[in-house]
């Protein structure tokens, strides 16, 4: 494993031998729907503590009471029998699994902390990357905030990370990790050394380059350093990097059968879509109406086509759950058709290994839901409701 110094602090990289901190949960009743509280960290084993992944949901809960770290659990389908597997950052794009489902990557703590970058294999349930991630330090409230956020690459093979301000790249296969790109930074006469930070790094269609938004240091600082931003992209064969927009921001993901793509806002508040499959730009004539909150299309390759679900915003925000058959049919669910308050949203959504039922998580004040959506009928059940939660993200319906 390769070593790196930050510009901040010394931190090396290393594979670390010990043991992970995991925990059994409590199982809960096959009542349906129950509400049950969170198990709790009860053992210690040096490989993850995973009998069994046939059939089985990868999901992260977020405790109102805990804020500051979410947990990564495993279970059957209808939310019963879970077990806490490992506490995990609370902070968003910090747990994904691959592409093909083998992997899963996640950060043990948020930027304030010192932590580590975790892979496992699901299949062999060995730890293959286990990394010290060192704590943030800013010197100057005008730094722009580092994140860590985890992108796999389509073919599973690469894990573009960003962490330490930096963009770096792990290719899993070899078990080796390299510095791809640096932050940037700059010393100005008044507010000192401004730090920059890489963030939202995503994949383009081939797996050859990845975009990401990065700090672009002003001639004059008048505000705060995150607000200027460029949109790149670095060819991962050779470290070449490029602008594809100045004085621009990445928003969100925006999947759809038709395209894949980026949703970036520029500093004059205009919008505009990059194809993640040619990288070009293309600018939106209205802005967006309804930002997407997630997107997922099933993996059925059969006569019958494919199904697309889809978290969106109608009158509030991710408060709309739209359906789009393969036959051309949409079916809508808003969250109060369902008898959710103001206050509720929808989270996450995940199809079934088959394509035939989608399961949805709602959140609300102190509790999130598990429904399930059969494709047969668009029968809506809920199947689990767990207390002390306030979110609830489905990673992976494990095959």
């Amino acid at each position: 494993m390769e070593k790196f110094v930050s510009r901040l602090q010394k931190a090396f990289l290393i594979l670390l031998l010990t043991a992970l901190i995991v925990g059994c949960g409590k199982t809960p009743s096959l009542l349906s729907p129950i509400s049950t509280p969170l198990p709790t960290l009860t053992s210690v084993v040096p490989t993850p503590p995973i009998a069994a992944v046939h059939n089985k949901m990868m999901l992260v809960l977020y405790p109102t009471d805990r804020l500051s770290k979410a947990a990564l659990y495993i279970g059957d389908p209808d939310g019963s029998n879970l077990q806490m597997l490992i506490e995990v950052s609370p902070d968003p794009g910090s747990v994904l699994i691959s592409p093909n489902g083998r992997f899963v990557a996640f950060f043990t703590s948020g930027v304030a902390e010192e932590g580590a970058l975790i892979v496992w294999d699901l299949v062999s349930r060995e730890t293959i990357l286990n990394m010290l991630v060192p704590a943030e330090i800013s010197n100057s409230f005008r730094d722009a905030p580092p994140i860590r956020y985890l992108a796999w690459s389509p073919d599973s093979q690469n894990l573009a990370i960003a962490m330490s301000r930096d963009l770096y790249l792990a290719n899993i296969v070899r078990q080796e990790i390299k510095l791809l790109v640096r932050h940037r930074e700059e010393q100005y006469n008044l507010a000192g050394l401004v730090m920059g930070a890489i963030s939202h790094p995503t994949w383009t269609t081939d797996g050859r380059s990845i975009v990401y938004d990065t700090f672009s240091p002003p001639d004059i600082l008048s505000a705060s350093a995150d607000q200027y931003r460029d949109i790149e992209y670095v060819d991962i064969a050779t470290g070449a990097s490029k602008v594809l927009l100045s004085k621009a921001r990445i928003l969100q993901q925006m999947f759809t059968l038709e395209k894949r793509g980026l949703l970036i806002q520029s500093e004059d508040e205009r919008y505009f879509f990059l194809y993640l499959d040619t990288l070009e730009l293309q600018e939106l004539t209205t802005s967006p109406s309804e930002l997407q909150c997630q997107h997922l299309c099933d993996a059925r390759r059969d006569a019958r086509g494919r199904s697309c679900a889809s978290i969106g915003s109608e009158r509030r925000n991710c408060d709309l759950l739209r359906l789009k058959l393969s036959d051309s049919h949409t079916h809508r669910v808003l969250v109060e058709d369902i008898g959710k308050t103001p206050d509720c949203q929808f989270q996450s959504i995940l199809w079934s290994p088959e394509g035939d039922v989608l399961v949805v998580t709602v959140g609300c004040a102190s509790r999130a839901d598990l429904w399930s959506l059969r494709i047969s009928d668009l029968q809506l059940i809920q199947l689990r409701s767990w207390t002390g939660i306030n979110m609830a993200l489905l990673l992976s319906w494990l095959n």
